[in-house]
């Protein structure tokens, strides 16, 4: 880059015609956003965030997590739901915008530890443009989006401790509290950890304060996960996902999997796709934090092994952080990377432009049909019961439990846990041949798909009577 180019970036903000292209890149990327945003600002809860607050109100209400209160998370982020569920559905939606902003705020202060202020503000927009991913579920509260909040402000606080030569106890501390916590937020979030590796292995004398300062969060988690009870724990948490339902699928359902979740992410986030492509092997500044970073946002989708789309949201930071300073190295091969990405987006988003009612679009979104009446059939399960009684939807709909508001009548609020876990299906049956069986319930799915001898459907039958149709969904309350 030419000496004067060199110069004109460290002038003030604004000061330059490439500073006041990006303030208004950034003013319409922050509308735009904000446009797409609020078309999803009255969905349905999706069922990742309607099972969390079910099991974070429950947990409040006094139940044993991983327990009577199941599931497949770490502690932290229960936590989260815990205070986003005192606002029902609207704390969900309020708790993900304010992760989204912690992003925004940590993906601006890395471009700018690494390329200045200019990089920070192409960086901020980049992602706040391909945030609402609408196909990635960028508008839900789901653990990629909460624990990239912590990620990305960690590492945002170990860049910066390391641009000051590593003389910031307080920068050290606070990012290797972050980037530890992640894990704790949502499993794979371990790019930020890999991170830390490669900024803080050179510092000898920072190595142990940054262990022991990584170390906190694991002593209190593991701690809680004792006087839990550490089996459950450590089944729910590390066990069930080594051995339960990734493994049940196989190489190839894992492959088909993958492949299906390619295209949502060509389409949410091709503005960074595009530039990645075309600029990431010419940064050579900071390259090993580039590949860390990614190496650990690979190994967190590959280590899912579902693949679900809203897997890929763990790398939207670093992509956008990467298009940021790239648009300050090569803004030409960038910049036009840009333009041709912000096209696609516009292709893709258009659907969700077209789609009416908030029902349709969160199934347009998650191809989830279900979702679309999960609302009105946890109406309809509370109109049958009295806030004391228990209900039950057949197999699962973690979403119908949230809206319904009355106690689940299993710990397994999800399909896959129905289905994987070693004795809760034939739970379910026990409970509703039990003394104390649950009011009302809902048959989302076929009772023989997980009981193929009859027996749940002779028991509703026998014990139940027909009381309502929701969406094609038949509801049966206990007989007099």
């Amino acid at each position: 880059m030419p000496s004067t180019a060199r110069r004109s970036l460290s002038r003030p903000l604004g000061s330059t015609g490439r500073g006041s292209w990006l303030v208004l890149l950034l003013g319409l990327a922050v509308a735009a956003a904000a446009a797409m945003r609020l078309r999803f600002a009255g969905v349905p809860l999706t069922a990742d965030e309607g099972g969390y607050g079910v099991v974070a109100g429950r947990w409040a209400d006094g139940a044993s997590l991983y327990g009577d209160a199941w599931v497949d998370r770490p502690q932290a982020l229960v936590l989260l739901y815990r205070v986003a569920w005192e606002g029902g559905p609207a704390g969900v939606r309020v708790l993900a915008l304010v992760a989204t902003a912690v992003t925004a705020f940590g993906v601006g202060w890395a471009a700018r530890t690494l390329a200045g202020r200019n990089a920070a503000m192409a960086a901020v927009g980049l992602y706040l443009l391909v945030s609402p991913a609408p196909r990635l579920e960028g508008w839900a509260a789901n653990g990629e989006l909460l624990a990239g909040a912590f990620t990305t402000l960690g590492i945002a606080c170990l860049l910066a401790w390391r641009a000051a030569g590593g003389t910031s106890a307080r920068l050290l501390a606070v990012g290797m509290l972050l980037v530890s916590t992640a894990p704790l937020v949502k499993q794979s979030a371990v790019e930020g950890l890999l991170v830390a590796v490669v900024l803080v292995a050179p510092h000898a004398r920072s190595r142990l304060p940054a262990f022991g300062w990584a170390l906190l969060p694991w002593l209190v988690a593991v701690a809680h996960g004792v006087a839990l009870g550490i089996d459950r724990w450590w089944f729910a948490v590390v066990g069930y996902r080594l051995h339960g339902e990734p493994a049940a699928d196989g190489l190839l359902g894992r492959l088909e999997l993958f492949w299906q979740a390619v295209p949502p992410l060509a389409l949410d986030a091709a503005p960074l796709l595009a530039v990645g492509l075309v600029c990431v092997g010419r940064l050579s500044r900071r390259h090993r934090v580039y590949a860390a970073w990614l190496a650990g946002g690979l190994v967190g989708v590959i280590g899912g092994g579902l693949f679900h789309p809203h897997y890929w949201l763990q790398l939207l930071p670093l992509g956008a952080v990467v298009a940021g300073v790239a648009l300050v190295r090569m803004p030409r091969r960038a910049g036009a990377a840009v333009v041709v990405g912000v096209a696609v987006l516009a292709v893709g988003w258009a659907p969700f432009l077209a789609t009416g009612s908030p029902a349709e679009l969160v199934s347009e979104a998650t191809g989830d049909q279900r979702l679309a009446s999960a609302e009105d059939l946890g109406r309809e399960l509370a109109d049958l019961t009295d806030p004391d009684e228990r209900v039950l939807v057949v197999w699962a709909a973690a979403s119908a439990y949230a809206y319904a508001g009355r106690e689940p009548a299993t710990p397994y609020l999800w399909f896959r846990p129905v289905r994987y876990i070693d004795g809760a299906a034939e739970a379910i049956v026990d409970e509703v041949a039990g003394v104390d069986p649950p009011t009302a319930v809902a048959v989302a799915q076929p009772p023989d798909l997980l009981d193929p001898g009859g027996d749940l459907s002779r028991l509703l039958e026998q014990r139940y009577r027909p009381a309502a149709t929701v969406d094609g969904v038949p509801v049966f309350v206990l007989k007099e």
